[in-house]
């Protein structure tokens, strides 16, 4: 994972800066989503007593 996120970010390292911004902001709220998805899934799950 590491090999790939940092042949990610050599090619990053070669846009403009207004396009490193955009693929940032993208990959940050990707994350963001992850974040809460994976938050509101084990909160269900406790409820329903699963976990």
């Amino acid at each position: 994972m590491i090999e790939l996120l940092d042949r990610a970010i050599a090619q990053l390292k070669t846009l403009s800066a207004d396009e490193q911004d955009a693929i940032a902001v993208r990959l940050l709220t990707e994350l963001e989503d992850e974040r809460a998805w994976k938050a509101e899934f084990e909160a269900t799950q406790m409820l329903s007593g699963i976990v």
